[in-house]
């Protein structure tokens, strides 16, 4: 499925929701106005219609005609009606949806009772799955998430949130991670990567907070509904007389709030449902794509229809977001046109045509952790090609140069491929423990990136080493020495995974935490008055996703829908990339030119000193907020520009990974 295609997609699908979102408020107003004007002449005809008739006298100042001579159409009652319904349905949703982005993801992880895995958890399940998601995260090019369990859920879900994939986190019940094998769970976490991949998890956060403002119409109706009951046998009036009038009007209002309540949750249902069906379908598909194995995402299905198990999820908060589930959270599953998910068995016939419909009757805990990860290892090692046919293993074509084309970059971008599963899996499990142990410590993950920072081969490591001294201590100088020793014996394909591995735990520092580390790190790049190809791509890399995630930084959004629009960006940053792959100014023009050509246009490659990292940055900052489609085209021309001289090193390989990472545009590994 095409990356850019699926975006603008999930785009158009947006704008479609916000088409309904306005029909509901129109419907909304209309259907309110008849309600409050048909209660007002309820309200005139009681036998104590001076006692509320003033009210709406002030209110509409004094446009009240006699009952009999009231028109159908009162635009002040409309106006005033109109206004208290966009107050209450808008601001409700505005209040829901700037609630959910202050957290993200890991808000609505929270709203549905999960509790975050640390890195370094001990648990052996936990463990498993925190290996599961980074492998997929480093196969697929996407930031490792942040993981959360469910743990008061024994039923088997799951579900991917974040309104970008920078703050995604990926959530599932104590059931998915304990009653699954370890390919039924790899293809659970493959079909949430797809979620995250094609767009959805914006559009899902969207959706919550729309519907939230559309069942404040239905709340109020039910609370007015409660109060008439309660107060209609005891409110008197001031001459002593049963007000039995307005409590009726008061009964009738409720309930009509509550049925036009009704006409919101109706319309946010239907968009749910129809785009939630089709997109499970695709989830299911790309889960099976990426694993090679259809009994992986089969089999965690199969085990949601067994007698004992479900998809239940016991927050009160589910429904709102049962559209974002892997499988219905509910009791059980809805055939009607406004069931979320697409029945449960058709879903297993279209992974499994042989499957003969029935369900497990008592699935058992999974093997242990130990086990299964002996078990991958040995797979691995007596298999060099994967079941379906494919590439080689990592350690089979971890070179250092590659070769590159426009076509192959653009298809693999946003793409689950199976022969990238070997590659991470290779560079994961091939990597000393030692160094996966202090990458998922909080305390020593930042010393993991100083020592990937530090070049024992420069004469410049005495100052780096010297200034960590200074501003960390011996003990932490002596533990950067150990680190170095062991990533010497990794190759450089592994180093910028390793560093990738560490940003999930990087982001439980403190804010005066991560300051200070961030510090150090500019002062480790810039020690030596010059930025290396690798010392810039991974400060790049780390810094600019933990800034967003500190808050330092604002998330790009979209804002050119051109190429021309961004053209002064683009060539800023092309001829940084020409002269920072070429020795001399004539190759440094020449492959300039190439990455220009692929964008079908002309131009001249700015002067050297106008290109430095500082203007880089900020082009490619600019360059971030284009749409889908403007990236695209020019995306093709970085690729020609790096590869112009007919080969790719890894270091130019994964400069081209951090530029597509930073528009958002998550490129896997090289192979």
């Amino acid at each position: 499925m095409d990356f850019f295609a699926q975006q603008d997609r999930s785009r158009r699908k947006t704008r479609l929701l916000v088409f309904y979102y306005i029909l509901a408020i129109v419907l909304t107003i209309l259907a309110s106005y008849a309600l409050v004007f048909f209660v007002f002449q309820i309200v005139q005809q009681s036998n104590q219609v001076e006692q509320v008739t003033p009210t709406y006298t002030i209110a509409l100042n004094n446009a009240t005609l006699p009952p009999e001579t009231i028109n159908l159409l009162d635009f002040p009652l409309l106006f005033y009606t109109s206004l208290v319904v966009i107050l209450v349905v808008g601001g409700g949703s505005l209040t829901k949806t700037f609630e959910l982005s202050q957290g993200g993801g890991v808000r609505v992880a929270e709203l549905m009772g999960g509790t975050k895995i640390l890195p370094n958890t001990n648990d052996p399940a936990e463990k498993r799955l925190l290996n599961i998601v980074e492998e997929i995260a480093i196969a697929s090019g996407v930031r490792i998430p942040s993981v959360y369990v469910m743990y008061a859920d024994s039923g088997i879900n799951a579900f991917a949130a974040g309104f970008t994939e920078n703050e995604a986190v990926v959530a599932v019940t104590r059931g998915t991670m304990e009653l699954l094998s370890r390919d039924e769970l790899q293809g659970v976490i493959a079909h949430e990567f797809s979620h995250i991949l094609n767009g959805d998890m914006r559009l899902n956060i969207r959706l919550i907070g729309i519907l939230f403002g559309l069942q404040l119409v239905a709340w109020i109706g039910w609370m007015l509904i409660r109060f008439g009951f309660l107060s209609g046998g005891n409110r008197r009036s001031n001459n002593g007389k049963s007000s039995g009038g307005a409590t009726i009007a008061l009964l009738i209002l409720g309930i009509g709030l509550c049925i036009i309540g009704a006409i919101g949750i109706f319309f946010c249902s239907l968009i749910k449902a129809a785009i939630s069906r089709q997109r499970e379908f695709l989830a299911d598909a790309s889960a099976v794509q990426f694993t090679r194995s259809p009994q992986g995402i089969a089999g965690a299905l199969k085990k949601i229809g067994a007698k004992h198990i479900g998809s239940q999820i016991s927050s009160a908060h589910a429904m709102e977001a049962s559209h974002m589930f892997m499988a219905t959270p509910g009791m059980f599953e809805l055939t009607s046109l406004f069931a979320t998910h697409p029945p449960l068995a058709e879903r297993i016939k279209r992974i499994d045509p042989t499957w003969d419909g029935k369900f497990p009757q008592n699935p058992t805990r999974t093997a242990d952790y130990h086990e299964q990860q002996k078990s991958l290892e040995q797979r691995r090692q007596q298999s060099p090609q994967p079941a379906a046919g494919g590439n080689p293993p990592a350690r089979d074509f971890l070179s250092n140069a590659v070769r590159l084309t426009a076509a192959s970059v653009l298809g693999s971008i946003g793409q689950l491929q199976l022969n990238k599963l070997f590659v991470a899996q290779g560079l994961i499990c091939d990597m000393p423990d030692l160094l996966k142990e202090k990458a998922h410590n909080v305390d020593s993950a930042p010393v993991v990136v100083y020592a990937l920072l530090i070049n024992p081969e420069s004469e410049v490591q005495w100052k780096q080493l010297e200034y960590l001294g200074q501003q960390h201590g011996p003990d932490l100088v002596g533990e950067v020495r150990q680190i170095m020793e062991t990533i010497k014996t990794i190759p450089i394909q592994a180093r910028f995974p390793l560093a990738e591995v560490t940003l999930p735990t990087l982001k439980q520092l403190t804010l005066d935490q991560y300051k200070f580390f961030r510090d150090t790190v500019v002062f480790l790049v810039r020690a030596d008055d010059a930025i290396d190809l690798f010392e810039y791509t991974l400060q790049i890399r780390l810094l600019r996703e933990l800034d967003v995630h500190f808050r330092l930084r604002k998330p790009l959004v979209v804002q050119y829908h051109s190429v021309t629009s961004v053209m002064k960006h683009h060539i800023m940053v092309l001829s940084y990339l020409a002269y920072l792959g070429h020795d001399t100014p004539d190759q440094a023009a020449e492959a300039f030119q190439i990455g220009l050509a692929a964008l079908n246009t002309k131009g001249n490659i700015l002067p050297r000193n106008e290109c430095t990292a500082a203007t880089f940055d900020a082009s490619l900052q600019e360059l971030g907020q284009a749409s889908p489609a403007v990236k695209q085209k020019i995306i093709p021309s970085f690729v020609a520009c790096i590869a112009a001289d007919g080969k790719v090193t890894v270091k130019e390989g994964e400069l081209l990974r951090a530029i597509t990472a930073m528009l958002d545009c998550p490129m896997p590994p090289l192979s």
